[in-house]
């Protein structure tokens, strides 16, 4: 077993298949199950939904999710499985390597929200378990644990990559990158127009907690994230109000996500000391004088 901050993962079993039968009928497990079918073509029903099967289809399925599978006759696909227990824990105040673990569980997030995955195994995790598969079933009695659960931890990056990007993950090492990097993507973030995004979200995208999330812009910035993505869309309204004429007070209010122009006309005019239409108002008459 391997324990990280809030969930203790087990494998139970692998499984290779040279070539399936013609039909796998209905039936669940009790525990994830992570398959990849290196060749061959099929169809696959998941949970009421079909998938066809080809060369390089990656699935995961999450306990007692139903599923069946019907192989073609001429060229029955090969498939190797992983069944593993993903179990839910008290969190482990214990870890020494916060951000390590954070991140770790942030990846078993993203597989445990979905009652299953399948696609195209972009991220390679179907070839990291192939080369478990291979080194557990030839060295049964002499697998180094240390390193099988490298690989494992390997797979379920690549595995979590294939449902969403995670751009900080390296498959190769596990290597996270530092927050000062993480801090430059905040950035960007912060300064960009966009849609109305979350701390949720963006954690997810960052591939962090969102308790990590608010320990880096608290380290940055000195504030929450909350606070930080309000501040800084009260600066873009600023560079809006001074540069895009066009565009009224309430217009800026719902580009910068704002529930409504008189919130966004409170919020500004706590942080400014004048309102949105005082600002603009001001900043024209002193652009006129200049020219």
């Amino acid at each position: 077993m391997f324990y990280t901050k809030r969930y203790c993962l087990h494998i139970e079993s692998v499984a290779y298949l040279p070539r399936q039968t013609a039909v796998v009928a209905k039936h669940d497990h009790v525990m994830y199950q992570l398959r990849y079918c290196p060749t061959g073509h099929g169809m696959a029903w998941i949970d009421e939904e079909t998938y066809p099967i080809n060369p390089g289809s990656f699935f995961i399925i999450a306990p007692f999710v139903p599923h069946y599978q019907v192989h073609s006759a001429e060229n029955v696909a090969e498939e190797y499985t992983v069944f593993l227990e993903i179990i839910p824990v008290k969190e482990n105040a214990s870890c020494e390597n916060e951000t390590f673990f954070n991140d770790l569980d942030s990846i078993l997030d993203i597989i445990v929200s979905r009652t299953h995955f399948f696609g195209e195994d972009v991220h390679h995790a179907g070839e990291i378990m192939a080369n478990l598969c291979k080194q557990i079933m030839e060295n049964r009695n002499q697998i180094n644990i240390s390193l099988l659960w490298i690989g494992i931890m390997q797979m379920l990056v690549a595995a979590a990559q294939n449902i969403k990007s995670i751009p900080q993950v390296d498959v190769n090492d596990l290597k996270m990158l530092p927050d000062d990097k993480r801090s430059s993507l905040l950035d960007a973030i912060f300064r960009d127009y966009h849609e109305q995004i979350s701390q949720e979200s963006v954690a997810c995208e960052l591939g962090i907690s969102v308790r990590h999330l608010n320990r880096i812009t608290k380290k940055y910035y000195g504030m929450t994230f909350k606070q930080k993505y309000s501040e800084s869309r009260l600066e873009l309204a600023t560079t809006l109000l001074e540069e895009a004429d066009i565009l009224s007070i309430e217009e800026i209010a719902q580009k910068l996500n704002f529930s409504s122009d008189r919130y966004f006309s409170r919020c500004f005019k706590e942080k400014f000391g004048e309102s949105p239409k005082e600002y603009r108002k001001r900043f024209r008459k002193s652009k006129s004088r200049t020219v």
